[in-house]
């Protein structure tokens, strides 16, 4: 059910078959959920606590979405209650509304005492190093986490510290974090790599869109466990690509890796070329606008062709015409995109 940009007797009435735990509604989406409260602009608190009691109520809701919303401080406090007493809910996701860290607190403390809730998305939501620490709290406490995604916040090197540590002592399954352009640099993807290193549940990392750079690259080589790993326009040069080759060699997880738009050129394709030649599992390779020229691309060729397992190969502009036509034909690639 989808509540856009409605007064708020449409998400009174959404609140109200939730409390009748209407077995068809399992999915409730809303979007422009604002009105004017006497002391601030956002949702009244009636419609937030009549939304919470109606989340403990409901049996049947399995995934919440809140987009483009103002929601007022004590209104996240009461959706954290309601979540943390829901039974069925698995999935929330809250984009483009300011959550702040006052509401990352508030919701912390539902992924504490949340049983089922498995995926949690909070894109571009203003939270800050400091809501970073809570909800790093909470992870470490959940049992059911298995995606978080915090893409388009404010996160910083002292949020993805924080992240990094929850990572090294959860207890939660998580599989998959995002954290796609927080202004995240060397120094917060150095303790990502630690952070990882200590996990043991952690199959995909995303962090595109940040200033990862050579060192940060040199950071991660030891993420060995991974098997998708996004570091699309992160600043990475050859000296980092050959670093993070180190560890993509050691690596028997690693099936999808993504490094478009950094600036690679043809030491750090010969690099890659050297390492899919060797890797059996990595399946997809996305080095479009790196910088490639015909030595490169020569180098990868090579690595194309003694690849048993890459499928799909992505080299559209770069500074190349094609990969070798002969070479291309005895790999297994069902997907080759090359443009100028």
């Amino acid at each position: 059910m989808t509540a856009p940009g409605q007064p708020p007797s449409a998400h009174l009435a959404a609140a109200d078959r939730l409390r009748r735990s209407d077995p068809a509604l399992t999915e409730l989406r809303l979007q422009g959920l604002h009105a004017l409260d006497s002391e601030v602009v956002g949702v009244p608190p009636a419609i937030m606590d009549d939304l919470s009691a109606a989340l403990g109520a409901s049996s049947a809701l399995t995934a919440l979405s809140l987009a483009c919303c103002q929601v007022a401080p004590r209104g996240w406090a009461a959706m954290g209650a309601g979540i943390a007493a829901s039974v069925s809910l698995t999935a929330l996701e809250i984009a483009d509304t300011l959550l702040g860290d006052a509401g990352a607190r508030e919701l912390a403390g539902a992924l504490r005492g949340s049983r089922p809730l498995a995926t949690v998305k909070l894109r571009a939501c203003g939270i800050g190093p400091a809501g970073c620490a809570v909800l790093s709290e909470g992870i470490a406490a959940s049992a059911s986490l298995t995606e978080l995604d915090l893409s388009g916040s404010w996160v910083g090197d002292a949020g993805a510290k924080q992240l990094a540590h929850a990572l090294g002592r959860s207890r939660a399954p998580l599989a998959r974090l995002s954290l796609q352009e927080c202004r995240i640099g060397a120094p917060g993807c150095q303790a990502l790599g630690r952070g990882v290193e200590a996990n043991t549940s952690l199959v995909e990392l995303h962090l595109a869109g940040n200033d990862v750079g050579d060192d940060g690259a040199r950071a991660l080589q030891g993420s060995t466990c991974l098997s998708v790993l996004n570091l699309r326009c992160c600043g990475i040069g050859p000296n980092g690509c050959v670093a993070l080759c180190l560890g993509i060699a050691a690596s028997p997880a690693l099936t999808d890796l993504e490094l478009a738009g950094n600036a690679i050129g043809d030491d750090g394709a010969r690099a890659i070329g050297a390492v899919i030649a060797r890797c059996s599992a990595l399946t997809r390779l996305c080095l479009r606008d790196c910088g490639i020229g015909a030595r490169g691309c020569r180098d990868l060729s090579v690595g194309v062709c003694k690849s048993t397992s890459l499928t799909e190969f992505d080299l559209c502009t770069n500074n190349v015409l094609d990969v070798d036509a002969a070479n291309q034909r005895a790999s297994p690639l069902h997907r080759y995109f090359v443009a100028v």
